[in-house]
């Protein structure tokens, strides 16, 4: 049986609250109703947006029976599987004078691999020691690319049902590992010894950057033409492993564009069993973004609808380094699109900044993973269906015992 398949939209803007019902003195329990819309079962993750950080994880039960969650400083993460058209009641349980310990298996996995205890050669290349994940890494003005320094060359973020990492220098590109079954493999991926490049037993990288944004990367778009976020006087990056929910965050500071010195924030976060991986952009500088997908010659599908909320850009065909089909989408909200372009290198969308950042997301699916697309049919179903997804978001309401 296929195993429990989250994603998600955040839908209440308020903190978890305590209704006025004779609860046990030990804690406080929030009750709300949850629905789906749709006209399909749905297994996501639920985004509760929290006005402050809770002392301690949030336990969630649904019909008495706990069920996975995760507690951030700012959300409540819950795993929710519902049929089409129904609604479930679920329970927040705060405990007041104690932090309950929550176990559930990962279905999500972020990190940077730095190696430590290696030596170097005179060329600045890295060996030897054993590569250890970090939780924060500001590139160093030595690093030069491949020099085995990070692990697959950067950091990466996965779900069970695929993987991505971004090169950690100045190519700032996202690329793909696809994967032949639903598990975790980023952290047994890039060891020394290895090759991501062959086909293993978990799958492989599957896709060819190049000069590219690769997928979902983000530029400026000044002057009609993309520009990277090169040069910069300092890169970093931040990394939040969870159950439910990973992400990565990037900060290019000190971007110099023409007469502007600017700094860029990208955040990539992922969630349990989607393929999806949402992107927030913070540029105050910038008056329009781009972001987009390879040039590889196949099929583009774009996707703009004057009366929805989300539209999309996509390829398929054969395009991956197994030589095989490989789908490619980014998702973005009507409300910031400006047009399609291209370049030698890239599908692009023109997103226009926004106050409070831009935000989008990005998906990969391969025809070797067991729910890839055969054909371009298949493609376009799974298009429809996140975009579907997107624009019904489950319902919360507050709700009582």
């Amino acid at each position: 049986m296929k195993r429990f398949i989250p994603t998600s939209l955040a839908v209440l803007a308020a903190l978890i609250h305590s209704h006025s019902f004779a609860y046990p003195a030990t804690e406080n329990i929030s009750h709300y109703t949850v629905g789906n819309p749709l006209d399909q079962p749905r297994q996501q993750v639920l985004a509760i947006p929290l006005k402050s950080a809770p002392q301690g994880d949030l336990l969630v039960t649904a019909n008495g029976a706990e069920i996975p969650s995760q507690t951030t400083a700012t959300e409540l993460l819950v795993a929710l599987e519902l049929d089409a058209q129904k609604h479930t009641d679920i329970a927040v349980h705060q405990l007041i004078n104690g932090k309950p310990e929550l176990s559930y298996p990962k279905q999500t996995y972020a990190e940077l691999a730095v190696r430590v205890g290696g030596q170097v050669d005179d060329k600045g290349h890295y060996s030897g020691g054993q590569y250890h994940p970090v939780s924060q890494m500001q590139l160093p003005p030595s690093h030069s690319i491949g020099n085995k320094l990070f692990k697959y060359e950067g950091f990466g973020w996965e779900s069970e049902q695929v993987a991505y990492r971004y090169y950690f220098d100045h190519r700032g590109a996202v690329d793909i590992f696809g994967k032949v079954k639903d598990s975790l493999s980023l952290a047994d991926t890039g060891l020394d010894g290895g090759d991501y490049h062959s086909l293993s037993d978990w799958g492989m990288d599957v896709l060819k950057v190049g000069p590219s944004l690769g997928i979902g990367a983000v530029g400026a778009w000044v002057d009609n033409a993309l520009i990277k976020p090169d040069p910069v006087q300092n890169m970093a990056v931040s990394i939040a492993d969870g159950t439910l929910q990973s992400s990565a965050t990037v900060t290019h500071s000190g971007w110099s564009m023409g007469d502007k010195t600017l700094d860029l924030t990208t955040r990539y976060r992922i969630r349990a069993g989607s393929h999806l991986t949402r992107v927030d952009v913070t540029a105050d500088a910038l008056a329009q973004l781009a972001t987009g997908i390879v040039k590889h010659g196949v099929q583009v599908l774009t996707y703009a609808p004057d009366d929805g909320s989300w539209g999309y850009i996509a390829t398929f065909g054969n395009q991956s380094l197994n030589d095989d089909d490989l789908g490619m989408a980014v998702f973005f909200p009507m409300s910031a699109f400006d047009s399609f372009q291209t370049d030698a290198a890239n599908e692009l969308v023109v997103l226009n900044n926004q106050p409070q950042a831009v935000h989008y997301y990005f998906g990969a699916y391969w025809s070797a993973h067991p729910n890839g697309p055969q054909s371009a049919d298949d493609f376009k179903a799974l298009l429809r269906n996140e975009i579907e997804q997107l624009n019904h978001p489950f319902t919360l309401t507050p709700s009582k015992p």
